[in-house]
């Protein structure tokens, strides 16, 4: 009987880790809600260390304990093809989330300085897309010229009241507002498609959800305008420029 418990204690003490470390692991799996697949592994482990503690204490015979060997060593080469394919499906999500919004984000640039030339030339925003479109494919918008050269020694002002500069305003194309020299000198993921701006990526079908009024900012009416993907990559994660509640265009993506 002695010889018995001291086996039996000795074997117990030998499986209690595996048995622990299972037990640690379903705990965590339940109380962070983990997939099934995490389950499943702190189940299997547990198992595992029951069946080993019931081998070494004879209680269970050679056949038996081959057959449970076979079984749990196709159980865990499944599991771990399993977990390599929910780690993969994690992984190309992400590289498909990140390639489509950076993509998103340059169309809803884009559509900020459409809209902000639109404000220039007209005093408010709009939330008709077509309208924008049309805007910069033929609009025109008033841009202030310095005309002359100023001395080293004058300030601007200086040489505007001495007459040595003059400033005029001019109508440009709405268009230059894309093709001027600090437009092209910026990075950009992808280039400027007068004809699919308005549309979200990656499908180009959906039009962006484009939203414009006047909101009460310090006294006074400030246009505002919002536009947003229709149809986001991680509806969680949805991208937007602009806001209907505070006069910003400010897009919601990092960095900016």
């Amino acid at each position: 009987m002695g010889n018995f418990k001291s086996e039996f204690y000795k074997h117990l003490y030998t499986s209690v880790g595996p048995l622990i470390m299972g037990m640690t692991f379903l705990i965590w799996a339940l109380k962070t809600g983990q997939n099934s697949l995490y389950l499943i592994g702190a189940v299997t482990i547990i198992v595992l260390a029951i069946l080993a503690f019931m081998y070494v204490m004879g209680w269970m015979n050679r056949k038996i304990q081959m057959i449970l060997s076979i079984v749990f060593l196709i159980g865990a080469v499944t599991l771990m093809w399993a977990v390599y394919g929910s780690v993969n499906d994690v992984l190309k999500f992400r590289k498909e989330k990140a390639a489509t919004n950076k993509l998103v984000i340059q169309r809803l640039k884009d559509i900020r300085v459409a809209e902000i030339a639109f404000r220039d030339a007209h005093g408010v925003y709009t939330n008709d897309l077509d309208t924008l479109q049309e805007f910069i494919k033929h609009g025109m918008i008033p841009e202030v010229k310095k005309i002359g050269q100023k001395p080293d020694t004058l300030t601007e002002l200086e040489a505007l009241d001495l007459g040595l500069i003059v400033r005029d305003t001019v109508m440009e194309p709405a268009m230059n507002r894309f093709m001027n020299e600090k437009a092209l000198k910026e990075s950009r993921n992808a280039p400027f498609d007068i004809d699919a701006f308005i549309y979200a990526p990656p499908s180009d079908q959906d039009r962006f959800i484009l939203t414009a009024g006047m909101i009460q900012s310090g006294g006074r009416n400030v246009p505002v305008f919002q536009a947003k993907d229709p149809k986001p990559f991680d509806p969680p994660d949805t991208l937007w420029v602009g806001s209907m509640t505070k006069s910003t265009t400010s897009g919601n993506w990092k960095g900016e």
